[in-house]
């Protein structure tokens, strides 16, 4: 049976439900082939501690001078980790860590580990070099005097000389780990390279010397953590697990919260034990309605008809819980956040109170 619309002639109606059908699982034939292209690099893993102490110490102690009269100096370790595995390691170009102050009031005032470059060259380069001049010499003579004949002759000379130069040349050194300061201070980066003198793999302790107001009790960071190949043409998708918090794409990358807390001050603890509680519950609840949240977003062919074909928008975006995970201006809920269930809303506005309770413990009385 074929549809007739205004005297125009269709295709039959099974073709239009075949094609919504296929449009449907369109999300599923693209992760097919991100899948295949990944294929060959397999995900390298980060992970982050969920909770750090800031520990006071004295302006006398660090050798350093307060930038503002009254403020003071804590000193945070954060321990970062990444799992490479064994077939994607020759092809890790960089790691790269990346921590910001989400208040933007906790200033860096120095880090460590340092900027490091080596060579795989022990000592110094002798290089000698040889320079070979030539001379050339050529004599003539004529012999005529009365009574003697007339002869001609020629006399060829070569000399040779050898200049030889011998001095030693420093070998290029190739920085394997790079670290400088961010937003003005109020973050910082560490890039690490594979190299003979370190491993990219495993776990290693970043610190963080930092400025703060002497009211400074805690804030949040927010960090990011990806890993590059060497090859231009990777495609990234991220993937979060869950209540871990931990994150993974083709090549590798984690985006990560970490409540910071003035080490013995109780209610500063507390404050960031809460912000990692609701945080864990709204991965939890995302997860129970995921279904209900996806009928949501497509709930007939016609809308998956549309938005495959960009000319509508789902009612509640694909990357929501990213949305509302790291939008630094999300305050309340919003038209994106509007159609979800009414558990999904109440767990994200628990974790956005929590989140602004935390940032406000880094604020100047």
């Amino acid at each position: 049976m074929f549809c007739y619309v205004s005297s125009k002639l269709f295709w039959p109606l099974s073709f239009y439900r075949l094609l919504f059908s296929l449009l449907g699982s369109a999300t599923w034939i693209s992760a097919f082939t991100l899948g295949i292209e990944a294929a060959g690099a397999e995900s390298v893993r980060f992970d982050a501690p969920r909770m750090v102490s800031a520990d006071p110490l004295a302006w006398e102690q660090s050798g350093y001078q307060p930038s503002i009269a009254g403020t003071r100096l804590v000193s945070i370790r954060i321990r970062m980790s990444a799992q490479v595995p064994v077939r994607t390691h020759e092809q890790i170009d960089e790691l790269l860590f990346q921590v910001r102050s989400a208040s933007g009031l906790t200033r860096v005032l120095d880090h460590w580990p340092k900027t490091q470059a080596s060579s795989q060259v022990q000592g110094s380069i002798d290089v000698s070099t040889t320079n070979y001049e030539q001379q050339h010499f050529s004599l003539r003579a004529l012999a005529g005097s009365p009574g003697t004949a007339a002869a001609t002759g020629s006399l060829q000379r070569d000399a040779i000389e050898t200049l030889e130069r011998s001095y030693a040349e420093k070998p290029k050194l190739v920085t394997y780990l790079s670290s400088g300061t961010l937003n003005r201070g109020s973050g910082v980066f560490w890039q690490l390279r594979p190299s003979p003198e370190q491993s990219i793999e495993g776990d290693r302790d970043y610190w963080l010397l930092c400025e703060v107001s002497h009211d400074w009790k805690g804030d949040l960071f927010e960090v990011t953590a990806q890993a590059s190949l060497k090859s231009a043409s990777s495609r990234y998708s991220t993937s979060h697990l869950g209540e871990t918090g931990s994150s993974s794409c083709s090549t590798g990358m984690g985006r990560y919260r970490i409540a910071v807390y003035l080490a013995g001050d109780g209610q500063a603890y507390e404050q960031a034990e809460r912000f990692v509680e609701y945080e864990q519950r709204l991965y939890q609840v995302a997860d129970r309605h995921h279904e209900q949240i996806r009928k949501t977003q497509t709930p007939t062919p016609l809308h998956r008809l549309a938005q495959s074909l960009d000319l509508s928008e789902p009612a509640i975006p694909t990357h929501w819980l990213d949305y509302v995970l790291y939008e630094p201006n999300l305050t309340y809920i919003d038209d994106k956040t509007a159609q979800l269930p009414v558990d999904v809303r109440v767990a994200v506005l628990d974790y956005i109170d929590n989140k602004q309770a935390l940032i406000r413990l880094a604020a100047v009385r």
